[in-house]
């Protein structure tokens, strides 16, 4: 076991790697001693050698910043996110210190023994000021021949049984371009009654099987998936009748960055056209962002697209965020007759 202070905890990981041959990084915590303040604690490991070395390090009482070992380990990437997460701890030269297991919009940090047991209650709002909701978008592709009859029935039948006692229908779309003959719906489910427990109670009263069988979903194809996603800010549009949906799939690690620029430049882009909503995917194909624009006509999203184009900052933002993607796709929609966006 050895213990430094926080300025040389670095140095001692890369004592312990290049001197000591400790490679394996075994994992990252951090206790919290109330008055005393936090330590960040590490093992990392010389398998060969079968020897392992404790490190630890006093931050002092009111201390939160301490210097990264992910420049060191790679592996203490993650973990170090971790330890942010639960105790607040700023590791200085981490390339991407931001939340891992809880949403970014959390107030405070879980294992800090001054955490408030009820702090979820507190956690922020989205632009409207509504409660931050996990959001589900489902595509179902359909036989050729069948969209128009699983409309129908999805209308006049399944959201008849359905309505928003399992979850609360934002918007449901067909297909203009792109894909043909695929239906999309946007499902709202609030955090404290989550998706699964809505989806059993579903199945347990039979809510699904008003519909024919004959249009019920095929396994998804490869590449496809139901995301779950954790909203960003969201917004409805004033009007819009036709809707596009983009699909950004980030490279692993960097979904983050485009995110943040993506914030950044919202406000110049939406003097253009009014955003509905965008969204990070936390279930199905990570690393994505989502989201929805809503326009009058075909012809308002060409106006639209070629004036933000001309935008200097939009140019300057997509010389940042582009490095960071590795896959675009879009589609357009038409809002379905019982949809709630229109």
């Amino acid at each position: 076991m050895v213990e430094v202070s926080p300025d040389r905890w670095q140095e001692l990981g890369r004592f312990a790697r290049e001197t000591l041959g400790c490679v394996y990084f075994a994992f990252l915590s951090a206790v919290d001693w109330k008055e005393q303040g936090l330590e960040v604690i590490a093992r990392v490991e010389n398998l060969e050698a079968n020897f392992a070395v404790f490190m630890k390090a006093k931050l002092g009482a009111g201390e939160t910043r301490c210097a990264s070992l992910q420049p060191v380990w790679r592996g203490a990437d993650w973990m170090e996110r971790e330890c942010y997460d639960m105790f607040g701890i700023r590791f200085d030269g981490h390339p991407d210190l931001r939340r891992i297991l809880l949403p970014q919009d959390w107030e405070g940090h879980p294992l800090l023994k001054s955490y408030a047991v009820d702090t979820r209650t507190r956690r922020t709002a989205n632009r409207q000021g509504g409660p931050v909701m996990i959001y589900e978008l489902r595509t179902y592709t359909m036989q050729p021949g069948t969209q128009g009859t699983y409309l129908k029935n999805s209308a006049e039948i399944g959201r008849k049984i359905r309505g928003d006692k399992y979850g609360k229908l934002e918007g449901f779309w067909f297909t203009e371009f792109g894909t043909l003959n695929q239906v999309v719906h946007l499902w709202a489910f609030e955090p404290e009654r989550p998706r699964a427990p809505a989806r059993r109670a579903r199945e347990e009263r039979g809510v699904d099987q008003g519909l024919p069988a004959a249009y019920a979903r095929r396994p998804p194809r490869p590449g496809e998936q139901d995301p779950l996603a954790r909203a960003a800010p969201q917004a409805a549009p004033d009007a819009g009748h036709v809707y596009e949906l983009r699909w950004y799939r980030a490279h692993v690690g960097r979904l983050g960055e485009w995110l943040g620029h993506f914030k950044d430049i919202m406000p110049t882009r939406e003097k253009y056209s009014k955003n509905v909503g965008v969204f990070q995917t936390e279930a199905g194909q990570l690393n994505e962002a989502v989201h929805l624009w809503a326009y009058k006509d075909l012809n308002d999203r060409a106006a639209v697209r070629g004036k933000v184009l001309q935008d200097p900052e939009w140019q300057s933002f997509l010389g940042k965020s582009a490095p960071c993607l590795a896959e675009m796709k879009s589609i357009i929609l038409n809002p379905a007759a019982h949809s709630p966006m229109q």
